[in-house]
């Protein structure tokens, strides 16, 4: 009963956050108010995106806080990989489902894997048909996401963002040199790789940020200026 409870109660985080998400994109005034993202999520093909004005609003209400990073954080603080949809497949799994060109091949004895797919890692464009040579990577880091406000909130919010698969552009398949490369580092510090990706990863971090209510240090709000400059 006990883990039911914190199952619904995570699930009721993500929804909370989802509604703030559709509320930010519509209106620069609620930037920082959660807005709704969509409850199913499709698969995304690796495009350059045309970043829509209300992005540039949202990256300029975005808090700016430049503040010494709180201690203590620790991915443990970040329960991973949970299945909180219910349906078999861990955050992960699902992600690697939804981002696969073309129909995936999931074995569902036992624990739920993808065995096989066909990916274009979005970080360096790296064509890849093997799902072990990709790591599903939070697109804000979750040690970004702890510094910028993720060290207040509650242990079911820290989940539900750690595996929120409602949303195509927190959790992404990417290779894992460019993950590992990237860290927890945030776009002052690390860009793609691939230059025509800058675009869609500004407009995806931005919209992360006010989904959760996370602020952004000058630094970072200046790099995102810039990226959203190779906007078509």
């Amino acid at each position: 009963m006990r883990q039911r409870r914190l199952v619904v109660t995570i699930l009721l985080v993500a929804a909370a956050a989802t509604i703030a998400f559709a509320i930010g994109r519509s209106s620069p005034e609620s930037a920082r108010s959660l807005p709704p993202a969509p409850t199913t999520t499709t698969t995304t093909a690796v495009a350059t995106t045309s970043v829509p004005k209300d992005v540039r609003r949202a990256l300029a209400a975005l808090v700016v806080e430049d503040r010494r990073p709180p201690d203590g954080y620790s991915r443990d603080l970040f329960p991973l990989w949970l299945d909180l949809d219910g349906n078999g497949c861990d955050a992960r799994v699902d992600v690697l489902v939804q981002e696969s060109l073309t129909p995936p091949q999931v074995d569902r004895t036992g624990s739920c894997a993808v065995i096989a797919g066909d990916w274009r890692s979005r970080y360096d464009g790296v064509a890849v048909s093997d799902p072990a040579e990709l790591d599903v990577d939070h697109l804000v880091p979750l040690g970004e996401a702890w510094r910028s406000g993720a060290d207040t909130w509650t242990a079911e919010r820290r989940a539900a963002y750690a595996n929120d698969v409602t949303d195509p552009e927190q959790l992404v398949a990417v290779t894992a040199s460019s993950n590992r490369s990237k860290g927890d580092r945030d776009p002052s510090e690390w860009r793609p790789p691939d230059r025509s990706a800058w675009c869609w990863y500004a407009t995806s971090w931005v919209r992360v940020k006010v989904r959760w209510h996370l602020t952004v240090d000058t630094a970072e709000r200046d790099a995102l200026g810039q990226m959203l400059e190779t906007c078509p």
